[in-house]
């Protein structure tokens, strides 16, 4: 298991910054719009006329319209679907700014639009804007001349619903290409962001539980047990004098716990392992569980992964079903007992030693089990090899169970007892492999 060093009795407090910080974001017209219509009449925004969105396309742009950097002029489709009549459409964009902006509204944040031929341009349902005669008689000024500027008054931190009506005049006997409608706009939002958006001492990019939560505990707060309510420090119940029990600072920080209270570690720890926790949720987190979470890994245990038979009949022995990942330890557990030779009581062994009564054996222990190497003439006699390789799997057992650490490399781990004749072998020994498991938290 991972180790994590306390210091006990040793309180470091860090003073950080969190001076606003300045930020812009910008928004363009692209493929990522959604756009309704086209409608051969007005409707409001809002209104079932407009039906069902699809993705705005990137459409054929005369040679006469203006550009704006990064954006794009976009529609219902490439070429105008009826550029005889007059026609309609609505475009949905969404500005979504950090829950933590501040000085919104302190900064002239604009959006540059314009469209053929006119536009009315709403943000979060309120108009903002708009240019030509989106409804009633059309008066074509060749408004797709000129890119305005409109403030973006109402914008707020979280989403903004961006809409922009978009109307193109009739053109009798017009073509695709004589008459084309399309929209284009760029909207660069100026803001201030708070590095602590939860104001918990712990900045936002070390930060995991944003919106830092006080703890509850299901029952009350146990002896030894941390929950945090609020400071710098978590708080615990220690021991006091005839069995009174007297609440004490935790010597975990919030900054420890990355900015998580006790309930919250134990909600990302139930996700990530599948565990309940409930005692922790009762009485609040044991001191383990916190310097897991601190470390960003939980130790789960020996998990199994499956079972493999290793004959004892013949030398090409058997691979594992699973590949054992690089990077990850593994146990082998090997079990059972095989004949290696017809010899009544004797010729008998498991994964490391052999229970014999000829000159191999001397001198022969008293309860006749000696190394398989002793037994055998070479190193490699009658042991279970992994992946080709001699392995100490320990101390006599007369249990015949022994185990071993298996370093995952990426592939099948093979399984082969070394011996010289197979002919008069029979049985095998089962081998159970486990994945010594980690689950990450964060």
């Amino acid at each position: 298991m991972k180790k994590i060093l306390i210091l006990s009795g040793l309180v470091l407090s860090f003073a950080f910054a969190t001076t606003a910080m300045a930020d812009t974001m910008t928004v363009v017209s692209d493929t990522s719009v959604s756009v309704y219509g086209p409608l051969d009449h007005y409707a409001a925004i809002g209104l079932s006329d407009w039906s069902t969105p699809a993705s705005a396309v990137v459409t054929w742009k005369h040679p006469s319209w203006p550009t704006i950097t990064g954006a794009n002029w976009i529609s219902t489709a490439y070429y105008t679907e009826n550029p005889v009549i007059s026609s309609w459409r609505l475009f949905e964009d969404v500005i979504t700014l950090p829950s933590c902006a501040t000085n919104i509204s302190e900064n002239l944040n604009l959006i540059s639009v314009t469209s053929d031929n006119a536009e009315e341009v709403y943000l979060n349902g309120a108009l903002i804007g708009h240019d030509g005669e989106v409804e009633g008689t059309a008066i074509d000024n060749q408004e797709w001349k000129s890119v305005l500027n409109y403030p973006l008054t109402g914008l707020q931190a979280g989403a903004n619903a961006l809409q922009i009506i978009v109307r193109n005049y009739a053109q009798s006997g017009g073509t695709a290409k004589s008459n084309p409608t399309g929209l284009i706009y760029k909207a660069d939002v100026t803001y201030d962001i708070n590095p602590d958006c939860d104001e918990d001492g712990v900045l936002d990019v070390n930060d995991k539980c944003l919106g830092t939560a006080t703890d509850e505990p299901e029952v009350k707060l146990g002896v030894n047990r941390h929950v945090w309510s609020g400071g710098d420090y978590f708080k615990t119940l220690v021991p006091g004098k005839k069995g009174a029990k007297i609440e004490a600072p935790s010597p975990f920080s919030l900054t420890d716990t990355y900015g998580c209270s006790c309930e919250q570690i134990l909600e990302k720890m139930k996700d990530a392992t599948g565990f309940d926790f409930k005692g922790h949720d009762k009485y609040g987190c044991s001191k383990s569980i916190i310097e897991d979470w601190i470390a960003g890994e939980y130790y789960v245990g020996p998990t199994f992964v499956e079972t493999v038979e290793v004959p004892a009949t013949n030398n090409t022995g058997i691979d594992s079903v699973n590949i054992l990942e690089s990077g990850k330890s593994y146990l082998l557990k090997v079990y059972g007992t095989y004949r290696f030779a017809n010899w009544g009581d004797y010729g008998v062994a498991d994964a490391e030693y052999a229970y014999r009564n000829d000159a191999y054996a001397l001198p022969l222990p008293p309860d006749g089990w000696t190394l398989g190497e002793n037994s055998y003439p070479s190193i490699l006699g009658l042991d279970v090899q992994v992946d080709g390789n001699n392995v100490y799997w320990g101390d006599y057992n007369s249990a015949h169970v022994y185990t071993y650490t298996y370093a995952g490399t990426g592939n099948l781990v093979h399984f082969h007892i070394y011996d010289s004749a197979y002919g008069d072998n029979s049985g095998s020994l089962t081998v159970d492999i486990f994945e010594d498991k980690w689950v990450d938290l964060w």
